[in-house]
């Protein structure tokens, strides 16, 4: 862009040179229409993504971690993991209260020191010598928050198989990172169903069906976290006569979950009134829903459900072979165990938390309810 000085000299220029004069004027509105334009569509710009940029750079309520320092930390969590695939216990530091979970894998467990700790540290080297060493060049990770997420191949002789590993660290403060390794509080190693295995398995809740007929001895209890307090749930059985909406979302530290689960807290006290329990389901440790709950929110009201290895999400048919999360599905459960209203989506966008609330109304009201039925509309009722 030209500066005054120079633009200055060139009116002088072009002034003295009446032949010119009209072309250089025709040039110099040319040049301010296209600056014009210019600032126009940055301002536009600007306003447009404005939004977005707010969301994505916004603390949330009660945050106490700054999103950026998140996402710097997730280098540092994803570094421990992959030191921890090819280390095991010996490359990580580990909690206390350290948990290792099983699902589909059948180990030898040790069972020779009452030390749980001791015990835990077993584990990696009974996978080693049972499945064989890990493929690190086939291995791909996901970091979302404190928790990673890595599928890799173990192979023994002429024999390969795939496993996810959920590992979820300990959050710690920036100033501290520089020398303090990450801390370990929680993993689960999954088998990976092959592509046949995984034809095999059929989404088996449904509209209709009660929850308890799918119930299986080996997936009932699942980790909750309700107002703060670790814990368990059943959704499969329940005697407390209440309405369950269960709300499945991929991740915590993503950018939508967020908005929807802000979204159920908003509304908390307009779903007690209608006597609704809500469950927040996601494919994390509970390890992680607790630190997100947390940083993010400060504690919600609800509680937050783990489903790491996707098989309540899988019931639904809201999670399929391969998958690193559950899509956005919704069920709605009645009083006696039967769901009442299913519903799932891409998990590019969220979903409409007021719609379940008329949604749950109109279950509740007797009679038929035309489309966009609201509470005090008429209703329908047959002769």
């Amino acid at each position: 862009m030209l500066g005054l000085k120079q633009l200055y000299f060139l009116v002088m220029n072009n002034a003295t040179n009446k032949k010119t004069h009209k072309q250089f004027g025709f040039k110099l509105l040319v040049i301010a229409l296209l600056v014009g334009l210019i600032f126009t569509i940055l301002y536009v710009s600007e306003k447009a993504m404005a939004p977005t940029k707010n969301l994505l750079n916004q603390n949330l309520p009660g945050s106490t971690i700054p999103a950026d320092d998140l996402r710097d930390l997730k280098d540092i969590y994803l570094q421990a993991a992959k030191d921890f695939l090819v280390q095991g216990y010996e490359g990580v530091q580990l909690a206390d209260s350290y948990k290792f979970n099983l699902s589909g894998v059948q180990l030898s467990l040790p069972n020779d020191s009452t030390n749980a700790l001791d015990r835990n540290k077993k584990i990696w080297d009974n996978f080693v010598s049972q499945y064989g060493q890990v493929d690190q060049i086939n291995a791909s990770y996901t970091v979302f928050g404190n928790q990673v997420k890595i599928k890799f191949n173990a192979k023994k002789e002429n024999q390969e198989n795939s496993f996810w590993l959920l590992l979820s660290f300990a959050n710690y403060d920036k100033a501290e990172r520089t020398r303090l390794q990450p801390v370990l509080a929680e993993a689960v190693l999954i088998k990976a169903l092959s592509k046949e295995e995984a034809n095999t398995r059929k989404p088996s809740l449904w509209v209709g069906q009660k929850m308890a007929q799918s119930a299986t001895k080996d997936f009932i209890i699942m980790d909750a976290l309700t107002q703060g307090k670790l814990g368990t749930v059943d959704l499969y059985n329940s005697d407390n006569k209440k309405w369950k909406l269960i709300f499945f979302f991929p991740s915590a530290y993503t950018f939508v979950c967020p908005t929807e689960c802000l979204g159920l807290k908003e509304n908390f006290n307009e779903f007690q009134k209608l006597n609704v329990d809500i469950y927040a389901v996601s494919g994390d440790l509970i390890n992680t829903l607790q630190a997100w709950d947390k940083t993010y929110f400060g504690g919600l009201p609800y509680t937050l459900v783990a489903d790491p290895t996707l098989r309540l999400a899988e019931q639904f048919g809201f999670a399929k072979f391969d998958s690193k999360v559950p899509y956005r599905g919704t069920a709605i459960v009645d009083p006696d165990g039967v769901i009442r209203f299913v519903s799932a989506q891409y998990n590019d966008v969220g979903r409409n938390v007021e719609e379940y609330l008329r949604v749950i109304t109109a279950l509740q009201t007797p009679g038929l309810k035309p489309q966009n039925w609201h509470e005090g509309d008429a209703v329908i009722i047959p002769e």
